[in-house]
């Protein structure tokens, strides 16, 4: 809906509700009794939750988009645990997650708080395991801040508390307010991001499509990025973009509106619908304008996906035929379904209603079992029913006549019909569905409960992934030149890609402790890790990767060992202590004194001696024990620095006490440290 520069008039209200009762649709009490199994019952209830501390004192009309069930594209139920949830506002003015109670029709609120700014806009998704959340204050057209940007929220459910735990909490992902982030995952695993917003923060500049995407469940983002299609950009700033995934990308559909011109000059008024598809396999986007042409669009779009990911799509807008003034024509088609069917290709719209019958704000559910595909809508802009009207799902064309499903006498302007992304199953205990929607004077939910199918896993597409591999970069032994500790990896040839990384380390001192084992490291998209280790011990790293499949098998070993820096030895004889830049831990041990000694007792199963090779370099020999076991000389035609010298290989642990003595005289001796690993 175009955006009201004014409030509409009581005496408009009151005309729309005599035109209703012409229709046969006159408000009916409440009844929330299903009258059919499969649908929704007549009637509806207010849901018992209020948002009325901020509707303004005395309206009469104000801005639907303001509902905290708006705006258009979004979803705020979703179904998981047996019960169904949503994000609801209370009079606190901030947003919590509640649960329903499917018996006595109440919300209870667990005390979760999604978001906490007044008039923000959320939409939620459920992927059988995660939930996912954003949320935006849409800008005034005076300019907006970088307060109001979109929030990104992904919660877990904690059965022994029946809440759900924040894992990532109010992360922006954008630098501005927006109207209506949509989030979606796809069959791969990534979840997207989709929205328009001004070219600057603060402006009332024009407005392009934007996304972003993350594929490690939301832990961090890309940067936003623009469509490049020259449709997307210099966009009305009430326009808006929605996105669904499929199994091998997205689709992102916006409304262009051009109404510069305004109706006094309806022919140069060029309007249009677009769609832009992107494919994982071809890593590339195909770009579409279903709808071209006078009054073709509006900025009501809502989508819905086939849960088995196959790709069927399915889009229901509103157009703008209602706004062809003074020509409007009773039979033009106001709301319109559009279907992307398994190839990609896109149909022709079907009619749901015309502009003689109205409607605005319509969403579509996907309803398998009953084969059929539902959509809701309000019957007039300023709030009053939500209608239901179906059509077959296997064969989408032909409509049922409307039917009432939120129709109150004590809330006459409802609005904003929201449900759940997921598609429509019969569960093990019964069928459920569950609608929810604003009264615009009131500052009351209301809502819908009965017989029409328990939500499934749509709206997320049943992944085709496996468990990924993951394969170390280098795996092995090896001594480390400093106190940093790496490792990295990449995801096996021919293995499915893995979204996040979990590393285990396996960390062995040189004394007698037992090794400890941290068991994650890492949880996130890199493909590296890198932490300062402690002199004389063992880091042992393995990988594992995981997506939405689960969690792969860990990888082979990276072993790396911290050597004990010269400081940790003990020292007999006339040694100084020396600096240099390219010594391991920048410090020596520096004699010319024949005799001169240092000792040190190590558990492992491989020992190597630090030193300096120089030219003019002294000898020494090692002993461990008693036992001479090697005679070294030191000497090199250039400098070479932190040379590990072997001394013990052996395949089991030994601990023993070896010393190093100078056995030249006059020529210099560096010794830099003793290398020990259990490995």
């Amino acid at each position: 809906m175009r955006k009201q520069n004014r409030p509409r008039p009581l005496v408009r209200v009151a005309t729309a509700v005599t035109a209703l009762v012409g229709f046969g649709l006159a408000p009916l009490a409440v009844n929330s009794t299903a009258n059919a199994a499969g649908d929704l019952s007549t009637g509806g209830e207010q849901s018992g939750v209020s948002f009325n501390s901020w509707v303004p004192a005395g309206a009469t009309w104000w801005d639907p988009d303001d509902a905290p069930t708006a705006s258009k594209p979004q979803s705020k139920l979703w179904y998981a645990q047996g019960s169904w949830w949503g994000v609801l506002q209370n009079t606190s003015n901030n947003y919590y997650i509640y649960k329903f109670d499917s018996t006595t029709h109440k919300w209870t609120n667990t005390g979760v708080v999604v978001d906490s700014r007044h008039k923000s806009h959320l939409d939620v998704l459920w992927d059988g395991t995660n939930l996912y959340t954003v949320g935006a204050v849409d800008p005034p057209q005076s300019g907006g801040t970088a307060d109001m940007a979109i929030k990104f929220s992904r919660f877990v459910y904690n059965a022994a508390t029946s809440k759900y735990v924040a894992q990532v909490s109010n992360l922006p992902l954008n630098g501005g307010g927006v109207e209506a982030p949509v989030i979606a995952k796809d069959g791969k695993g990534r979840l997207w991001v989709a929205y328009t917003a001004p070219n600057a923060v603060g402006t009332t500049s024009v407005a392009n499509v934007r996304y972003v995407t993350s594929d490690n469940f939301g832990t961090s983002w890309t940067s936003p990025t623009a469509l490049t299609d020259p449709s997307s950009e210099g966009l009305n700033p009430d326009d808006i973009a929605t996105v669904v995934g499929s199994s091998d990308g997205a689709a992102i559909v916006w409304s262009e509106q051009d109404v510069s011109t305004g109706p006094s000059d309806p022919k140069t008024e060029q309007e249009s619908v677009h769609v832009a598809t992107f494919s994982h396999t071809s890593n590339s986007w195909t770009f579409k304008t279903l709808a071209e042409g006078l009054y073709t669009a509006d900025d009501h779009l809502n989508m819905s996906v086939d849960g088995d990911g196959a790709g069927r799509v399915f889009l229901v807008l509103k157009t703008g035929a209602n706004d062809r003034t003074p020509n409007v024509q009773n039979s033009d088609p106001l709301i319109e379904l559009w279907v992307r069917d398994t190839s990609g290709n896109w149909g022709a719209p079907k009619t749901v209603n015309t502009v003689g019958e109205g409607g605005t704000r319509p969403i579509v559910v996907i309803d398998k079992d009953a084969n059929k595909l539902r959509v809701f809508l309000t019957d007039r802009e300023t709030g009053g029913s939500v209608m239901e009207k179906t059509t077959p799902l296997d064969n989408p064309g032909t409509f049922s006549t409307a039917k009432p499903v939120l129709d109150l006498a004590s809330d006459p302007h409802i609005n904003n019909v929201t449900t759940t992304k997921q598609n429509v199953t019969v569960g093990n205990t019964g069928p459920e569905l569950l609608i929810l929607a604003s009264d615009e004077l009131t500052g009351h939910y209301v809502q819908n409960y009965s017989a029409g199918g328990r939500p499934g896993g749509g709206g997320t597409p049943t992944p085709s992934l496996t468990v990924p591999k993951v394969v170390m970069k280098s795996t092995g032994l090896s001594y480390a030149s400093s106190r940093t500790v790496t490792a990295s990896w990449r995801d096996a040839a021919g293995s499915d890609v893995a979204g996040t990384y979990n590393v285990v380390v396996n960390a062995i001192g040189t004394g007698r402790a037992p090794a400890w084992r941290r068991s994650v490291l890492q949880m996130g998209p890199k493909t590296y890790t890198s932490f300062t280790g402690a002199p004389g011990t063992t880091y042992c790293m393995q990988v594992r990767g995981q997506n939405m499949a689960g969690m792969g098998p860990l990888s082979g070993e990276r072993c790396v060992s911290i050597p004990l820096d010269d400081r940790q030895l003990a020292k007999k004889g006339a040694w100084k202590k020396a600096f240099s830049k390219s010594a391991y831990l920048r410090t020596l041990l520096k004699t010319t004194a024949r005799g001169a000694s240092v000792t040190s007792t190590v558990t492992g199963k491989r020992v190597s001696l630090v030193v300096t090779k120089l030219p003019k370099g002294g000898k020494v020999s090692i002993y461990k024990g008693k036992r001479l076991v090697k005679r070294v000389s030191l000497n090199a035609t250039r400098t070479r620095t932190k040379e590990y010298i072997p001394i013990l290989k052996s395949t089991r642990v030994t601990t023993a006490r070896y010393r190093v003595v100078v056995t030249s005289k006059g020529a210099p001796v560096l010794i830099d440290g003793l290398a020990v690993s259990r490995k």
